[in-house]
């Protein structure tokens, strides 16, 4: 099984693909060089919460196949440290896979955007909870509804008791 760098030089050897590599070579190392660091970060990481689950799972050595190097390749130190501390913070007892690690890391802004603005509007309906009297409806009203109701259904109505 090729590793996801051969698949990666074998279409950059084809031609055509040799006058771009040239120029991209040297920030090309560099961002392998940086993204083997942070899947070595995170292959620690993972195995020291997930320990035998996350090894079984994904291999001793770190990164095998290079399917995490590549999922973190384009990621920042920062959103990388992020993804672990949300893989932390989830509580879940099996380690994520590596697109989910991914997603992790970048979606924070707008998913902690989103969780923010859940919690508010929970507060905000709680608080107006606490600040309205609860609706009063007698029993005769609320029968005179239903039967309204019941009529629209074609059901049979309910004789309101006195």
């Amino acid at each position: 099984m090729e590793t996801i760098d051969q698949v990666q030089e074998r279409i950059a050897a084809q031609p055509g693909a040799l006058a771009q590599q040239s120029s991209n070579t040297s920030h090309r190392r560099e961002q392998l060089a940086e993204a083997s660091r942070l899947t070595a970060v995170v292959w620690q990481f993972m195995t020291s919460m997930y320990g035998h689950t996350f090894q079984s799972a994904f291999g001793a050595a770190v990164d095998p196949d290079g399917v995490w190097r590549a999922a973190v390749a384009d990621l920042t130190e920062v959103q990388v440290r992020h993804g672990l501390r949300r893989v932390m913070d989830s509580g879940k007892e099996f380690p994520p896979g590596a697109p989910l690690f991914r997603a992790l890391c970048l979606n924070t802004d707008q998913q902690e955007h989103w969780e923010h603005a859940r919690q508010r509007a929970d507060a905000i309906e709680g608080a107006s909870r606490r600040a309205l009297p609860p609706p009063r409806c007698s029993d005769v009203v609320a029968r005179h509804h239903l039967n309204e109701m019941r009529a629209n259904l074609g059901l049979p109505i309910v004789i309101p008791s006195a």
